[in-house]
């Protein structure tokens, strides 16, 4: 499973747009309906606080290689979850405003 779409099944985009594609929304290359990664907020909050520790790492260490060592760790380890984000996490179709209010005004 690959970046899928769970509207159509398909797979929404290739892996090397999805390492280019930084952001919450994207079309579906399949069905063509538009998107949202299910768990995009979590994942800024996992860099972002990566990012923080590093950092805060590097001002109480005094060795360069153990910083070189530490940071090529955690790309390395950012790379691989990247690739599990892309196969693991889903996207789901994004309602738009005719579809959720569409059903109101029906009633009304």
């Amino acid at each position: 499973m690959e970046a899928r779409c769970t509207g159509c099944g398909g797979r929404v985009m290739p892996y090397h747009q999805y390492v280019t594609h930084f952001r919450p929304t994207a079309t579906c290359a399949s069905c063509g309906r538009v998107v949202r990664f299910r768990f995009f907020s979590p994942v800024l909050v996992v860099l972002g606080t990566t990012v923080l520790v590093f950092f805060g790492f590097t001002r109480f260490v005094d060795s360069v290689a153990l910083e070189v060592t530490v940071g090529a760790a955690l790309i390395l380890l950012g790379l691989l979850g990247d690739l599990w984000t892309y196969k693991k996490v889903a996207w789901d179709p994004v309602r738009s405003e005719g579809e959720a209010t569409g059903s109101r005004t029906a009633s009304a």
